[in-house]
């Protein structure tokens, strides 16, 4: 439900209550009680429903900031990282901006779009190269 619609309720909601009041005023001229008793359990019942309404309106309204906020942080998150190749290695700008050497494997890079952070290798791999994949399995 819009905001629109659950504001066009709230002031249906009151109008129906200034009815009811206006019904109720008059009926304190008749004598049958239970009429009175009707008017009046009519009356805190829609005060009730808008009073509903007026929390479902508050909710709604921080639903959608919280949607918002999280659809701003989904695109920022789903922006491709800015890949440099420095060295023959692919590396994030922000790690070389921090002088930080975190290595990427290139081939998964090239062929299926995803980056995998290299792993350091020790002997006897080290004699291919000193970084492996650990998804393709290269050696860099």
């Amino acid at each position: 439900m819009d905001i629109a619609a659950i504001q066009s309720a709230i002031t249906s909601i009151g109008s129906a209550i200034g009815l009811v009041t206006k019904a109720q005023s008059l009926s304190a001229n008749i004598q049958n009680q239970e009429i009175r008793q009707i008017v009046h359990d009519l009356n805190d019942q829609l005060i009730s429903v808008r009073e509903d309404l007026f929390k479902v309106r508050t909710e709604n309204f921080d639903l959608r900031e919280q949607n918002l906020s999280l659809k701003e942080r989904v695109d920022k998150l789903s922006q491709p990282a800015e890949l440099v190749v420095i060295e023959g290695y692919y590396r994030l700008q922000k790690d070389v901006d921090k002088n930080e050497f975190i290595p990427y494997c290139g081939a998964c890079y090239q062929t299926k779009q995803k980056m995998f952070q290299l792993l350091q290798t020790r002997p006897p791999e080290s004699v291919m190269g000193n970084f492996k994949c650990p998804s393709c399995h290269d050696f860099f």
